[in-house]
Formats: structure tokens, sequence, C-alpha cells
């Protein structure tokens, strides 16, 4: 799985004659010009769509899975990460380009889009059924990466910080997650913007070489394409620019800073692993 997803990256940043790097500069110009959207169609600014994919990005893989990579692979895991990150954002851009292109109005006349409609619109209805196929597993997924794995950290760091039971931890997840949801994007949107300026700073960055560098940034998962599909434009291609500063600002950036307070600090040679070891080196 990790050869196809690192291949199709590669294979992305080829055709698009290494696009995507060569407009980082471009793309970080209009995620900060597009706080307010484009004065097109959608439900939130693409800004606000980017903050929502970063938000379920910068989370538990930055504090625990680059803490993992350094500690088993040493600091050269670091490296790997980037390389996954540069070959990522190729497909992150042409996976956000996808969806906003072949998205759709509900019946509430909500722009809703992601893999599923892409699949769908583009390939054809004979391909219908391996739209619903992603949608169907990608649910699941979302229940295990996106929800069990970060509930889990989460529970594990307030225990052993602060010797609060993961049950209590628990609890008030699912109250203040319920309360976000309920919200639709506009809320979830806006619950992201705040989350991950207020929280990037304290929430460390870490991922594990390839495997966890992909589990990071969401590059091939499809997700990004989701959320984008919501943003205001009616430009595919500037909102490619925008969702592929996800990958940029969660692996380049974040997870680089972790790496290094990690193998700086001489923590990676504690012994400790995952949350515990990046706790360690920022001490």
């Amino acid at each position: 799985m990790l050869v196809l997803i690192l291949g199709t990256g590669l294979y992305l940043q080829v055709r698009l004659g290494g696009m995507p790097m060569r407009k980082i500069g471009a793309g970080l110009r209009l995620v900060w010009s597009g706080r307010g959207g484009d004065k097109a169609h959608g439900e939130v600014s693409p800004y606000s769509a980017l903050m929502t994919c970063l938000a379920a990005t910068i989370g538990v893989g930055n504090i625990a899975g680059v803490a993992t990579a350094v500690a088993l692979g040493g600091p050269g895991a670091v490296f790997w990460m980037w390389m996954t990150a540069l070959v990522g954002m190729a497909t992150k851009y042409a996976e956000v380009l996808l969806a906003v292109h072949f998205r759709e109005r509900d019946e509430k006349g909500r722009f809703v889009g992601g893999p599923m409609y892409a699949i769908r619109n583009g390939l054809g209805p004979r391909w219908a059924w391996l739209g619903s196929t992603f949608a169907l597993f990608g649910g699941l997924a979302g229940f295990g990466i996106g929800n069990m794995v970060q509930s889990n950290s989460i529970a594990a760091a307030m225990q052993g910080s602060f010797n609060i039971t993961p049950l209590v931890t628990g609890v008030v997840l699912t109250v203040v997650t319920g309360a976000v949801i309920l919200g639709g994007i506009k809320r979830i949107a806006a619950v992201a913007n705040w989350l991950v300026f207020a929280g990037a700073a304290m929430i460390a960055a870490m991922r594990y070489g390839v495997a966890r560098g992909i589990f990071s940034n969401e590059a091939g998962l499809g997700t990004a394409g989701i959320a984008q599909a919501a943003g205001m434009s009616n430009d595919p291609v500037r909102s490619g620019l925008i969702g592929m500063m996800g990958t940029f600002l969660d692996t380049i950036v974040v997870c680089t800073m972790t790496g290094l307070a990690i193998v700086v600090s001489g923590a990676w040679q504690s012994g400790k692993t995952g949350a515990a070891l990046t706790q360690a080196a920022f001490q």
C-alpha cells in the first residue's frame, strides 16, 4: 500500500512537471489571501476548508507518530517524512482539484464532493460502485484513524500528565466532538480555524518515516477533497494549490519541528517512544 500511495504521488509529481513543489510560495499566498473566500460558490472559504483538513491531520500523528519513527529509525526518519511530503503534495493537489471539479449540490443546495463523486461523475455511472465502496470504507476508516487513535493518544497523555482516567477523557471528547459535528461543516470549519492556530504551537509534530508521513498528512486518502469541495471557489486549480499546502504545513513544518526537538534534545536515545518521547523532548 505504501508503494502504491508513494508511487502515485511520484507519478503525479512527474506528470505535473514538479509544479506542486515550484508553487509552494504561490500556495502559501493563496492560503493567506483566501481566508475570506473568493466570492464564489460554496459553504466555507477555501482557507477554512484547509484548516478543517489540518485539524484532522495535526494531532496524534504529529505527537506520537514522529516520536515512534525517530525512536525506531533514528534521525534519518525525518528525512523520509520530507520525501513523503514532497510527493504527497502532488497527490493532495490532484485529489482536491478533482473533488472541486466534480462536486455537486445536494437536495438542500449545499456543495458536496470528494473521491466518491469524482469517481462517479468523472469515470461514469458504471464506476458508481467504486465510489460507494470508497465512501463505505472511508467512513469506517474515520472511526479508526480519525477517532480511535486520536482519542486513545489524548487519553494516554491526560492520564500520564494529570492522572485523569481514560473514561473521563472519553466522555468529554464525545460531548465536545458531538457539539461541533452536529453544527455541520460551517461549525466544524469555525472550530478548526481556532484549534489549528491555538494548538499548533503546543501540538508537537512527528511521523513514522514514510508510513508515518502518509498517515500524518493524509495525502492519498481523499479526505481533503471532501472538505475542500465545500470551499467557496469556482477554480479547482486554485483549490488544489491551497489544499496541497496542508501536506506542506503538516509534514514539512510541524513534523520537522517535533523531529528536530527530539533529535537535538537527545531524548530519542532515552528508550522512550510515542507521546512519552515527545513530552520528554520538550521537557
